[in-house]
Formats: structure tokens, C-alpha cells, sequence
């Protein structure tokens, strides 16, 4: 078999993710990335939201921040796909300051990022801010 593309290690990734082997597909991050291969936003999201959904939401945010250093802008789909992970007070002030990028960019208006938005906020007990 020939090298791996983008494309094979994000399907390989999420297939990792949805049998719940969270840390194999962490190391296999690592590797596509030392191999090399260059990601897309589609790769960040993907480990992002699967880290996420298997509920390593500090590492998701690591990795948003290394996605940005990487080159790579957060998008509409990035957006909507961190928020649901902050919907309690504890995490409220990072999923302002991840509505505050939204608005900068002009992603707030889109239905996913705003609905994302308003169940963080209830789900946080802020209904004003959810309306």
C-alpha cells in the first residue's frame, strides 16, 4: 500500500474515534502530523470533535489553540463543534470567549453556530444570553 493521504488518515481517525479508542487515534494524530501529511480543516475538526464527544474537552481545546498555530482559522463547522462541550459555569468563560471569535468572524448569524450557542448558554443558566 501506498503512503497515506489526508483524506485516509481522517477517515482512519474517526473510524478510531467511534470504536471509543480515544488515546490510539491521539497517537495516530501525532504520527500523521510527523509523517508529514498535510492536514486540512476537515482533519482538525475531526479530532476535535471526537475528542469532544468522548469527553476530553481540555485536549480539544489544546488542540483548537495548536490548530490555530498551525495556520488554520477556526470555522463555522469548528465553532459548533466546541461549543456543546462548555455548558457549565466552570467552562462559561471560555465559550464567551468562543462567541466573542464567532462574532469576530462573523460565524454568530449561521443557524449551526447559533444554535450551538444558545444551548450553551442554557444549558450554563443564562437564558437571556440564549435568546
Amino acid at each position: 500500500m501506498g503512503r497515506r493521504d489526508v483524506v485516509s488518515w481522517n477517515v482512519i481517525l474517526m473510524a478510531y474515534f467511534s470504536n471509543g479508542e480515544g488515546e490510539k487515534v491521539l497517537d495516530l494524530f501525532r504520527r500523521t502530523i510527523s509523517e508529514g501529511v498535510m492536514l486540512n480543516s476537515a482533519s482538525w475538526n475531526s479530532i476535535i470533535g471526537g475528542c469532544i464527544q468522548n469527553g476530553k474537552k481540555d485536549k480539544a481545546l489544546e488542540l483548537l489553540a495548536k490548530m490555530q498555530n498551525s495556520g488554520f482559522k477556526a470555522n463555522r463547522i469548528t465553532i459548533s463543534t466546541v461549543l456543546p462541550a462548555y455548558t457549565d459555569l466552570e467552562s462559561m468563560r471560555t465559550g464567551k470567549e468562543i462567541h466573542a471569535y464567532s462574532l469576530r468572524n462573523q460565524f454568530a448569524e449561521d443557524i449551526m453556530v447559533g444554535t450551538a450557542l444558545a444551548f450553551m448558554y442554557a444549558k450554563c443558566g443564562d437564558l437571556k444570553l440564549s435568546g
